[in-house]
């Protein structure tokens, strides 16, 4: 089974307009059985942070057994040369509090999806401030709030973890409106991408890369 993780309603709602679904009712997740042509998908709306994306994954893995996890949403750019509205497929995942640091996590993709690949770094907190992304720049291309979380949950538990991004916002000071301004469209663009992503992995031997 397929686990997509979005953190919000507001990221997911373009692919869920696009697929049949259903609330599976539990009392403490957000989690939808998604029938997403023609093959089934568990898609969970995690929440923000890194916390909370965490345990969507873990539940998700857990309690469904899950054994493919594919993050989708969107994230700030670090690298002043990207463009909002950009996809990248996420090579490597790190947390804001150790960027300098031993422990990153890697994430799979899709070869016959030829998407640029970047390095993600994960905050706690929203980054608009240039001089709070100045320790990032060596190492990330992007930042969200979410990434790093699960994938390191999905390491952890020998899950394979593909993480498509969309970038919204210049992680600067004008990147509140600007997330504002462009989500519903960077949205609109993942969900179309996800349509290819999700026919390629439930191929019996999908063709990944690392």
């Amino acid at each position: 089974m397929i686990g997509l993780v979005f953190a919000t309603r507001r990221e997911a709602q373009p692919f869920f307009d696009q697929v049949r679904h259903h609330d599976c009712n539990e009392a403490t997740q957000r989690v939808y059985r998604t029938h997403a042509f023609g093959r089934p998908v568990l898609t969970m709306l995690s929440g923000m942070g890194p916390q909370k994306a965490a345990e969507a994954v873990t539940h998700l893995i857990e309690r469904h057994d899950v054994d493919k996890v594919l993050n989708a949403g969107i994230c700030g750019a670090i690298d002043g040369n990207l463009t909002v509205g950009d996809l990248f497929w996420v090579s490597q995942a790190r947390h804001a509090d150790t960027p300098d640091g031993p422990q990153s996590f890697s994430c799979h993709f899709l070869e016959s999806l030829p998407l640029p690949r970047a390095r993600l770094i994960t905050s706690q907190v929203p980054v608009f401030d240039p001089a709070q992304k100045e320790g990032f720049v060596d190492w990330a291309q992007l930042v969200d709030m979410e990434g790093a979380a699960i994938a390191e949950q999905c390491q952890a538990q020998g899950v394979p973890c593909l993480m498509l991004k969309g970038i919204t916002d210049m992680a600067d000071a004008e990147g509140k409106q600007s997330i504002a301004d462009h989500m519903d469209e960077v949205a609109k663009r993942i969900a179309g991408v996800l349509v290819s992503v999700l026919l390629k992995l439930h191929e019996p031997n999908f063709n990944e890369g690392s």
